[in-house]
């Protein structure tokens, strides 16, 4: 009808409908209308298969009514990022829920009420620049696996829903999207809606690149900044021109990994070890645990072209070199600004972890799984390998200091020079000069810069030769020959103002410029230069040059006698100067207002007159002795009495010859005086004299530049135990002093020996280590520690706990081979049903081939300790990675210890060592190229470089260098590495030197001299010869190679001599006085867990004038807490009493350990591991007849 009011016309049957029963009402649905447009419907009807068939005269005639316009269809779905903070995750079998992290997914915003009634989603692979794409009738849509309301997304409104549609596994790497009708109510024409726009479904992992231990991230500084540096590879797949690969053309040999095309942004994650929340806890303070950085634009790619197959990378280097050659495709550099937030993070905690994951404008990865737990040390300058520091003195204030170049980090242009000279005068040391100095330097090559070189590229064209491992050593090579390169050349500069007759110890450290914004701002403000950047100096170089006397230093004192002082004077002045119950002496000095006279004790001045002895003290490294009494070596003159002029001149002349030495008692004080300028530091020093106005005869003069060791304190086999250690510092006089919270201090004039094993078998290994560490650090030249085996033994876990090696079998780990009783590694975890991990194998390692089976849970309670937390939150990774940290880091505790120790010492006429010293191993040097691995004498001697028949101190000093190579070795070869088909890792001559069966007894470290916890038996040292479990301390042949070296003590550890120290003295060779002394007191108790009963055992070793000595014990005996303190006689030279007992056999089998407090001796005897005790009186043992040790 063309309108409501429209006659009606000749109409069309619209339909047709039967009825077979009485119905109220029938429905006939009239399909095809016109929208818009009137209609009048008649109704009529007429009888079935019944006549004529007409219809009804009467015909129902309905209103006109209008047909509505057509229902719109959906708008066009839009792709909206959601950020599920998706970790890896492996679809289970069994479970049917959609596994999101697992699957392809897209996320869209489609208008709300058009899903799921009326329409549904499809997709299908999107075909940039196709010609189907927005046509209506193009086939291949597919339905989607789940589609569901993400109800958390808060941009949903009242007009649109976000919705994650989940994919198939196969479903294409990018698709587009529509929404298709389902519902036959709907009115509208169209069947679906404008197709999305194209989005990504899935986004494989990036590949984080691992350097060494597993480090994924560094810090990097560079010219202005210091960034937190990270490396990861995207496939992209190949560039086609027509920029598309259809998804079934798409093979393995595309190299391409699913999104990587599209990435265009990155985000990265840092948290602590194990840290799960992404903020404190409330109350918990501290610095920042969890840190997630702001996504930020990808840095650009670095490509490299199709490089032929190279293998699989087996070490970290060979992958290092596989990721800058392509091999795992486009290589990203990502330079993290620090914030102070991020530094926060970085700079407190030990142990951290990185995630990273890539996405689209719509779609992220998973993260990446956490990286392996590692330190983030700054990476400082170092001296380069083998390098040294000279210095020259000018004159007498001025030196001249030469260095070759720092290494450094690629990028670093510049570096700043600290030039510290520190005056070796104990107290004095305060007065020190320093100076910084900024060089510029050629930049270190980038890793990219390294693969574009000349060199490189020849060994990569040449491809028979052009295989990882070989690129890798290339690699190296390139990076070391930069170091190389620059140690000819020298830097140097000149220090002023120093002090004439005086020590220096110099050292030399680089740091990066202080303005450069490298550190810190809150460890540079407020502060000077020198000391807000101590922390960030690297290690550094050192040497030592004695500065001369100048022209204007005031000459010596010279001692005038009574007898020259005129006879008028001596009345004149006598009665006011000479008074009773004071002491005075007459000196002749030079007339310099601008000094002062001082005075401090001495060493006796008769001690100097025979001419060897003087030259003896020159080559003596001691110090002259002061009164012990008092603080402080120099005390400014209390009086000085101004005679005259000229007086007493004519003493110098006169001959001293007649004068006898004043018994000892006399001499229990005297001075020496000295002139003290202004702005040096001192003049010269006189002979000796004694006050009191004796004249006594010429003496020895000597600098005070020479810092010398007058009484040595000597404390080994702690193994960990820090309660015994404070025990020690906190008795009276110590050599090692503590201030209650400040550091170690040691005495002046006095020097501290470690005999080695400072761990395994207390929970206090690391705080030991540090404070020893701290000690060496502040007294380089007067502290010394030695080699154990406890210590040269911890080498082996850089290599046996490493990745390379938990990926090999059980059955293939290094053995015990010494030990037939070990179990093997594959035996010990079917025993104890564990599985092959880190914890397990260092349980194992711990327990059954380093001897330290409680150590593992030791180290825990420590932990737990330095971390103020429970025992049991300190899970056993943590517990791996702090003795992985102590092996591998370059601050590591045990690392240090071992650069910083040697195997053997000699200070005046005691030689020290950790074991014993054998015959086998007099004069021999082991061969770098010694194998852990058992050998016959005659073997060792064939290797290359090994060494024999040397005299004693050669011997000793080969031995210490021939140790300090190989703890370089190992600190740059830490892992296995595949040798002429042979595993082998560095340092592996040094640990066979702590096998007894690997060096055919040859060695110092790990022989000893104890049997029953005594010094051996005649009858034990003869059985010895056949089981070679201990070594003869009477041994003809080491004694008289000690006594060409001039060696008359031996001082060792190792072996556990129970309740105090082993000692064995003899002369009977004809060789004078001789003495060994064994100071291990392991297993002293057997009342008391940690077996020491709260006991302590420190050996003192006085220098004498006249080059002897004189040993002291002084300690505590375990459980009774018996305090003994006694000297035993002294050896050469001017030789004080002490007691002739202790050291001596009795004829019945008991040995004198001890002389006690109480005047009681100790007395012992047994074998093997047992021995008994008894104490006896003074007056017994005087009455024993005792056995004289004989050779």
């Amino acid at each position: 009808m063309e309108g409501p009011d429209s006659e009606w016309r000749e109409g069309i049957v619209a339909g047709m409908v039967q009825t077979r029963d009485k119905a109220d009402e029938v429905i006939l649905p009239l399909r095809n209308l016109r929208p818009n447009q009137w209609y009048c419907v008649q109704v009529d009807a007429r009888y079935p298969y019944v006549g004529k068939r007409a219809f009804s005269d009467s015909k129902a005639i309905s209103p006109p009514f209008l047909t509505p316009f057509p229902a719109r269809g959906p708008l066009q779905p839009m792709p909206v990022r959601l950020d599920l903070d998706e970790e890896v995750e492996e679809p289970s079998e069994d479970s049917e829920d959609f596994c999101w992290a697992a699957r392809p997914w897209v996320s869209l915003r489609v208008e709300k009420g058009f899903l799921p009634e009326q329409y549904m989603l499809q997709y299908k692979e999107a075909v940039p620049g196709g010609e189907e794409m927005g046509k209506e009738h193009f086939h291949g849509w597919e339905e989607p696996m789940v589609v569901e309301r993400f109800n958390k997304d808060k941009r949903n409104s009242e007009h649109w829903d976000t919705v994650r549609v989940g994919l198939p596994a196969g479903a294409p790497e990018i698709v587009v999207l529509r929404l298709m009708t389902v519902s036959p109510k709907t009115a509208a024409p169209l069947q679906w809606s404008i197709a999305s726009q194209p989005v990504v479904s899935r986004i494989a992992l990036p590949r984080l690149a691992e350097g060494q231990d597993g480090a994924v991230m560094r810090f990097l500084p560079s010219v202005g900044a210091l960034h937190l540096h990270l490396r990861f590879f995207l496939q992209p797949g190949p560039v086609l021109k027509e920029g598309h690969l259809p998804q079934t053309q798409r093979t393995a040999t595309t190299n391409e990994s699913v999104g990587h095309r599209h990435v265009a942004q990155y985000q990265l994650r840092i948290r602590m070890k194990g840290e799960t929340q992404k903020e404190l806890p409330v109350g918990v303070k501290g610095p920042r645990r969890f840190i997630e950085l702001p996504a930020a634009a990808l840095p650009p790619a670095h490509a490299v072209g199709t490089q032929p197959s190279l293998g699989e990378p087996e070490t970290w280097e060979e992958a290092w070199v596989a990721g800058l050659l392509g091999c795992f495709g486009h290589r990203y550099e990502l330079q993290v600004d620090l914030s102070d937030q991020l530094r926060e993070l970085l700079m407190g905690h030990d142990q951290l972890e990185a995630s990273l994951r890539v996405g689209t404008e719509y779609r992220w990865s998973c993260w990446t799984p956490w990286s392996a737990p590692q330190p983030l040390p700054l990476p400082l300058p170092a001296p380069l390998r083998s390098s040294v520091a000279t210095a020259e003195a000018l004159g007498p204030t001025a030196i001249k200091v030469c260095w070759p170049p720092f290494d450094r980090v690629p990028g670093i242009n510049s570096l700043e020079y600290v030039v510290r000279a520190e005056p070796q005068l104990g107290e004095g040391a305060a007065s020190c000069a320093e100076t910084v100095i900024c060089f510029q330097h050629e930049p270190r090559k980038a890793d990219g810069q390294i693969v574009g070189s000349n060199q490189f590229q020849r060994l990569l064209d040449a491809k028979e030769d052009s295989h990882l491992a070989r690129l890798a050593a290339c690699f190296q090579d390139i990076r070391d020959l930069e170091g190389d390169e620059e140690k000819d050349t020298k830097l140097q500069v000149e220090l002023n103002g120093l002090l004439p007759w005086t020590r220096y110890l110099i050292s030399v450290s680089a740091r990066y410029p202080a303005g450069a914004g490298i550190y810190p701002r809150s460890q540079l403000e407020g502060r000077p230069q020198s000391e807000g950047m101590g922390l960030l100096v690297g290690h550094k170089l050192t040497t030592q040059v004695v500065t001369p006397g100048g022209e204007n230093c005031p000459a010596p004192p010279r001692q005038v006698g009574w007898q020259d002082i005129p006879q008028e004077k001596q009345q004149e002045d006598g009665s006011k100067f000479l008074e009773t119950g004071k002491r005075a002496a007459f000196l002749s000095i030079e007339d310099r207002s601008e000094y002062v006279l001082e005075y401090r004790a001495c060493a006796p001045t008769w001690a100097h007159y025979d001419p060897e002895v003087g030259v003896a003290l020159r080559d003596f490294q001691g110090s002259w002795p002061r009164n012990e009494d008092e603080e402080g070596s120099w005390k400014r003159v209390p009086m000085v009495q101004r005679l005259g002029r000229g007086v007493g001149e004519a003493y110098s002349t006169k001959s001293f010859g007649g004068f006898t030495a004043p018994a000892e008692a006399t001499m229990k004080r005297f001075a020496v005086a000295r002139l003290v300028p202004g702005p040096c530091w001192s003049g010269n020093v006189p002979y000796g004299f004694l006050a009191s106005g004796l004249s006594l005869g010429s003496g020895f003069s000597v600098s005070r530049a020479e810092s010398r060791i007058q009484d040595i304190g000597f404390l080994t086999d702690l193994e960990g135990d820090l309660d015994t250690f404070e025990r020690y510092v906190a008795s009276k006089d110590s050599v090692l002093r503590r201030s209650p919270g400040g550091p170690l201090r040691l005495g002046d004039s006095k020097a501290f020996v470690f005999g080695g094993d400072l761990f395994d078998r207390g929970k206090g290994d690391l705080r030991l280590a540090r404070e020893l560490l701290k000690l060496k650090e502040t007294y380089p030249e007067r502290v010394f520690f030695l080699l154990g085996n406890r210590d040269i033994n911890k080498m082996r876990l850089s290599a046996e706990l490493s990745e390379e090696a938990l990926g090999r079998k059980p059955s293939e780990a290094f053995v015990a081979w010494w030990d037939p009783k070990a179990p093997t590694l594959a035996k010990f975890l079917e025993t104890k049903r564990q599985p092959n991990t880190a914890v397990s194998r260092l349980k194992w390692m711990l327990r059954h081939t380093l001897g330290a089976p409680g150590a593992f849970n030791y180290r825990r309670e420590e932990l737990a300790i330095l971390r103020n937390a429970e025992v049991d939150q300190i899970s056993d990774e943590e517990v791996v990675a702090s003795f992985q940290r102590s092996v591998l880091h370059p601050q590591g505790e045990v690392r240090s210890y071992l650069r910083a120790a040697q195997i053997g010492l000699i200070l005046g006429d005691t030689l020290f060592v950790h074991g014993a010293v054998d015959e086998e191993a007099l004069g021999f040097v082991p061969s770098p190229e010694t194998r852990y691995q058992a050998h016959s004498k005659e073997e060792l001697l064939a290797l290359p470089k090994a060494q024999t028949g040397l005299a004693l101190k050669a011997w000793i000093e080969a031995l210490n260098a021939f140790a300090a190579e190989q703890v370089e070795d190992w600190c740059r070869q830490p892992f296995w590495r595949t040798e002429d088909g042979v595993l082998r890792r560095g340092g592996e001559a040094l640990m066979a030197y702590q096998c007894r069966p690997a060096v055919a007894l040859s060695t110092v470290v790990v022989t000893c001299y104890v049997d029953g916890k005594n010094m051996p038996s005649r009858k034990a040292i003869e059985q010895d010869k056949i089981e070679r479990k201990c070594t003869d301390p009477l041994s003809p042949k080491v004694r008289e190679y000690l006594a060409q070296g001039q060696v008359r003590r031996v001082v060792v550890g190792h072996k556990p001599s129970g309740e105090a120290p082993a000692v064995l003295r003899t002369d009977a060779d004809g060789l004078g006085p001789y003495e060994v002394i064994s100071m291990d007191t392991n297993y002293a108790s057997t009342q008391d867990h940690s077996q020491r009963g709260g006991s302590w055992c420190e050996l003192r070793v006085a220098l004498l004038p006249g080059g002897g000595s004189q040993a002291r014990l002084r300690g505590r005996r375990p459980d009774s807490g018996d305090a003994f303190d006694f000297r035993l006689p002294g050896i050469g030279g001017d030789s004080g009493d002490g007691d002739e007992f202790v050291g001596h056999q009795t004829a019945d089998g008991w040995w004198v350990r001890l002389k006690l407090a109480s005047g009681q001796y100790l007395l012992s005897r047994g074998e093997g591991r047992i021995a008994e005790y008894r104490t006896v009186e003074a007056k017994e043992i005087a009455a024993q007849v005792l056995e004289l040790p004989a050779l």
